[in-house]
């Protein structure tokens, strides 16, 4: 028994650690296969963002004036157009935008395999560090697949860090600020992400690496010019707008502990694990480095290998250094949601990789005759699995989300003019009548993160509660409460009755934001005008 132990326990604990890690991707794949093609919104801002790629359809150009009927999201635009090239080819909106997310999603995922397979040679540390990604998706609250921006900023992040790894050339690392441009019109907190990188690799290389300063400054600045030109919009959007968010510092603390700390205790283990390791081993190998820079005749294959791997741990840290930091950030600011940790959950499962090949390395040097320890090393990362294990259930709407969902488009349909529904101001669109500002815009404007009022959204909310009282809307629909309404709805409009809106079953966790089947208003035979009239202005 022994003996077989000895002979066959590696390949037994390695079929387990598959076995295990595994379940991420079946969770996903069945995830968004009964997802992607749903016709409805799952989070609140996908609505937001097919607003975006329906105007660049129509209009071209996406950082204009806002309006009640417009404004952008405070994202850089890459993913829009993207999405938008997408539809034209599918002709159905969600799916084509959620198709980009999926897509990229998985090339991050093979990237992170890519990665970690080329610096240990095992193809399973490959696997485990992409699967360790994907079943973070939970912590993200489902982010991976939306029809948001964040999974094609992770794809760009990851991509940067593949060509910097392998930029050996001034082409080389050319390509690599091409990548970090991209990355920020993908998402403005790429250039966090990569300051460290792109300062280390100036330092040790100048000679080669100043390339990069060419390539990102021409290909951010270039673009940001051209989005710019006119009355300067775009500045406005993807500046000014999320510097008025201000911080929260519950959020900032429960970044660390809540979404980092607590749910990736072990995988943050073998990340110190491994920064300690092979920082003492990197110490006790520098009496060597004067040898071979004095004795040219000394071509020490392994201490060129170590050089190496000393310049790829640098490059993984910083990188590390950069997106947990950017993650930290964007999390940390008032509104700030979940899938701002999706750059931190990318760095810990490349680093988690490298610290659990390295434990996996000393254990099999050092103890070949005790399997003990690489089955208490396995044991760990089988334990961080389940830990990150969800219900897949959670995040997919179900058949009275449809029903309920078809029968509110129904309703906005049948409805004689226009429908004020800020939640979800993409569904007029879907039934030919003009889209509404989504309630993200709304927030953005009126300083709800911050407290701080701009001009734009004095104007937007004063235009809206004006149209409200002289009942330019002939329906209201509220998902959730909106601050600055509620008087004027209360002196011209009245609640519907929900009654014909019943129907058998649940709806999906993931859709519980959606209460707008009870909160529909519809216009008063008889109110008072003159006095709706008199909330109109913002400061009331």
């Amino acid at each position: 028994m022994k003996q077989l132990l000895k002979t066959d326990g590696k390949k037994l604990v390695n079929f387990l650690l598959f076995g295990v890690t595994l379940l991420p991707l079946i969770f996903y794949i069945f995830v968004i296969s009964n997802r992607a093609s749903y016709p409805f919104d799952i989070e609140w801002a996908e609505g937001a963002a097919l607003n975006q790629v329906n105007w660049i359809l129509k209009n071209g150009d996406l950082y204009v004036k806002p309006t009640i009927q417009f404004a952008p999201l405070v994202y850089t635009p890459l993913y829009y157009y993207l999405s938008a090239a997408v539809l034209t080819l599918l002709q159905k909106s969600f799916l084509a935008m959620r198709l980009v997310s999926i897509l990229s999603s998985f090339g991050t995922a093979g990237l992170i395999f890519w990665l970690i397979k080329r610096e240990t040679n095992e193809p399973l540390i490959g696997w485990i560090s992409a699967s360790l990604y994907l079943a973070c998706f939970g912590l993200s609250d489902g982010f991976y697949d939306l029809a948001r921006v964040d999974s094609l900023y992770i794809l760009m992040l990851v991509m940067g860090l593949f060509v910097f790894r392998l930029a050996r050339t001034r082409w080389g690392y050319a390509g690599a600020g091409c990548l970090v441009a991209l990355a920020f019109y993908s998402k403005q907190s790429a250039v966090i992400v990569f300051f460290p990188l792109i300062c280390y690799v100036l330092v040790m290389n100048w000679k080669k690496a100043w390339p990069i300063l060419l390539t990102v400054g021409v290909g951010i600045a270039l673009p940001y010019y051209l989005f710019n030109k006119g009355a300067g919009w775009f500045s406005y959007y993807i500046y000014n707008l999320p510097a008025e968010h201000g911080y929260s510092l519950l959020s900032a603390v429960n970044f660390w502990v809540g979404d980092i700390l607590k749910p990736l205790a072990i995988a943050i283990g073998f990340i110190m694990f491994y920064g300690l390791s092979r920082t003492i081993q990197r110490k006790a190998e520098q009496p060597d480095c004067p040898q071979k820079a004095t004795n040219p005749s000394v071509r020490n294959s392994d201490w060129e290998s170590n050089l190496s791997r000393s310049s790829g741990d640098s490059m993984y840290i910083l990188f590390a250094i950069g997106a947990i930091g950017s993650a930290w950030i964007t999390r940390s600011t008032n509104g700030g949601g979940s899938n701002n940790g999706m750059s931190a959950y990318l760095a810990i499962a490349i680093l988690f990789g490298l610290g659990f090949n390295y434990a996996r390395l000393l254990v099999y040097n050092e103890n070949r005759a005790d399997q003990r320890f690489q089955l208490t090393i396995s044991g760990l990362v089988l334990i961080q699995f389940l830990i990150l294990t969800y219900n897949p259930f959670s995040y997919i709407p179900t058949n009275t989300d449809r029903e309920i969902n078809q029968k509110l488009l129904n309703e906005i349909s049948a409805a004689p003019g226009q429908v004020l529904i800020p939640y979800r101001s993409h569904l007029p669109e879907l039934v030919r009548k003009n889209p509404q500002i989504h309630m993200i815009n709304l927030f953005e404007f009126t300083g709800y993160f911050n407290h701080i009022v701009t001009p734009e959204g004095r104007e937007l909310v004063e235009q809206i509660r004006a149209n409200i009282c002289s009942q330019q809307y002939s329906l209201i629909i509220l998902d959730q409460p909106v601050p600055w309404l509620e008087e004027q709805i209360m002196h011209a409009y009245s609640r519907k009755d929900n009654s014909h809106f019943a129907v058998s079953g649940f709806q999906s966790k993931a859709t519980e934001w959606q209460q707008g089947f009870d909160f529909r208003f519809e216009p008063k035979e008889d109110y008072d005008y003159a006095a709706c009239l008199e909330t109109v202005s913002i400061t009331n």
